[in-house]
């Protein structure tokens, strides 16, 4: 009979126990500093923020984090860059970065081409110019221009612009001048290809292509080493299009084989060469000619306004569509 109550009192106790272990974060009952030192609780930890954000505090999980938690990040793959909880894809519990290299760290999950881009160049060693002065605010790694040098999370500070840059901007160049200063810096048009000698201006083409091509033997796309194995990523590196594009609709798609049959005969009519993708995606440079058209004049039908192959009107639509 005594066994009979011992087993009542302890499976009381236990029910007991997982209350207040609910009470603990549910109803906040209990401080999580009345059981943890500070100096026990990770120092990348929001200050002044409820525990609960991150802790579940019933389930013993990895420091008992809560489903939100991995549901948020593992299932519903977040951007941990905007989140005020999502910091152990970076760091550990100690507030350690997962990978002493803090360039490594990134482009675990950040593509390096892709950087180079739509970004800025890094680890790279700075010097002092007299064009490029780095404020003391934007951090070095070992005198690297790195990451952190521009970028900053959004716990850490106010500022909430989508690429997550140190200081706010109205235009994405004035953020530029932070660094290079705006009476050396001329904007750059790496169309214009020919100077007014006639000659042609190398160093535009190495900001596309990996080297200089030859324009004597080169013909097609299929020639020549680009940066990038998506031309439209590189066109997108300067004019980032935003939106459907033209039209409204997105033209940047594989064609049906009514449309690629279309093409090929008017391409053959027109006697003239358009690249395209892999089984005829349509580029950015299906329909604009980055070259100048006095150099490479057989990839264009003429010089005309916003470097269109056909004219701007009805020619470009038809090499697709029998009806406009």
């Amino acid at each position: 009979m005594k066994k009979y109550y011992f087993f009542i009192f302890l499976f009381t106790f236990v029910l007991d126990l997982f209350a207040y272990q609910d009470d603990y974060v549910v109803n906040k009952k209990v401080l999580c500093s009345e059981c943890h030192k500070k100096s026990e609780i990770s120092s990348f930890c929001l200050v002044n923020k409820s525990c609960d954000i991150c802790h579940s505090g019933t389930k013993k999980k990895s420091a008992f984090l809560s489903n939100e938690y991995f549901i948020n990040f593992i299932k519903k793959k977040r951007n941990p860059h905007n989140s005020n909880y999502l910091c152990n894809v970076c760091h550990n519990i100690l507030n350690i970065k997962k990978a002493e290299n803090e360039l490594k760290l990134c482009l675990s999950c950040h593509d390096v081409s892709y950087v180079n881009l739509y970004g800025h160049s890094f680890g790279f060693v700075y010097k002092e110019k007299k064009d490029v002065i780095i404020p003391d605010d934007f951090h070095l790694k070992e005198g690297k221009v790195v990451c952190s040098t521009c970028h900053v999370f959004k716990c850490q500070n106010n500022f909430n612009n989508y690429k997550l840059l140190k200081k706010g901007y109205s235009r994405l160049e004035d953020y530029c001048f932070n660094c290079h200063k705006k009476e050396y810096f001329k904007k750059f048009n790496p169309h214009i290809q020919i100077d007014k000698n006639g000659k042609l201006i190398t160093n535009t083409c190495t900001i596309c292509h990996l080297k200089i091509p030859d324009i004597q033997t080169a013909k097609t796309k299929d020639d020549v080493k680009l940066k990038s194995e998506n031309i439209n990523e590189i066109c997108n590196g300067c004019h980032q299009v935003s939106g459907l594009h033209p039209t409204g609709i997105n033209h940047l798609i594989k064609p049906n084989n009514v449309i690629i049959d279309r093409i090929n005969k008017f391409l053959s009519k027109e006697s003239i060469y358009v690249p395209f993708g892999k089984d005829y995606q349509i580029l950015c440079v299906t329909c604009h000619l980055p070259h100048q058209y006095e150099l490479i004049p057989e990839q264009a039908a003429g010089k005309f306004e916003r470097r269109m192959r056909f004219n701007k009107g009805k020619d470009l639509c038809i090499m697709c569509h029998n009806k406009i």
